[in-house]
């Protein structure tokens, strides 16, 4: 999140509580997810663009590709493709 709005970045808040909850909560009950935060934040280190369009959180074109490229292998495995 900090990467599509930085000024989130500058409070005394823990942004990443809400994600780690949701991470503890699915692996408790056995539930399956890919979590987009470590290669979306691998891109940014790497190209300096975060993936998101600058007037919301939504992402853009090569965002997409980014989270594609994370999920084929989890997509692939759990289709039995791999």
């Amino acid at each position: 999140l900090t990467l599509a709005m930085p000024a989130l970045g500058k409070g005394d808040w823990d942004l990443e509580g809400p994600g780690r909850r949701i991470r503890d909560f699915l692996a408790r009950e056995g539930i399956g997810f890919v979590d987009l935060a470590p290669p979306m934040k691998a891109a940014f280190e790497e190209t300096g663009r975060h993936g998101f369009f600058d007037f919301d959180v939504d992402p853009t074109a090569e965002g997409h590709r980014r989270i594609a490229a994370a999920m084929l292998a989890p997509v692939r495995l759990g289709l039995g493709l791999d």
